[in-house]
């Protein structure tokens, strides 16, 4: 399983809506849902030579308003993988709240 299929799988266990990178204009479930990105992985170097590579994901989780329970579901399912860090932000815009957790998958690729 790739990194992508693994955080993928883990995020579905939570139970809310999500996707990779974003929805199609008109396609978005009704909120909550979460999209994950894969950002620039963390890269070990030692001796001149590039020791392992670890992919580093972001997670939006788009509510409405802030539901503890479901907060709590993503948490657990990204907690499945590995420590997180998290800020959270109301978007004037969209009306709704996006929390966005940051981590790092665990395995070497």
């Amino acid at each position: 399983m790739t990194p992508d299929q693994y955080v993928y799988s883990a995020l579905k266990e939570s139970g809310i809506p999500g996707t990779k990178t974003a929805y199609q204009e008109g396609h978005a479930p009704p909120l909550p849902w979460f999209v994950y990105m894969r950002k620039r992985g963390g890269i070990t170097f030692a001796n001149d030579s590039n020791y392992g590579s670890l992919p580093r994901y972001e997670v939006e989780l788009y509510q409405r308003e802030n539901d503890p329970e479901v907060r709590q579901r993503l948490e657990d399912a990204i907690a499945s993988i590995g420590p997180f860090t998290f800020y959270e932000e109301w978007i004037p815009t969209e009306q709704c709240i996006c929390t966005t957790y940051t981590f790092t998958y665990p395995y070497e690729e």
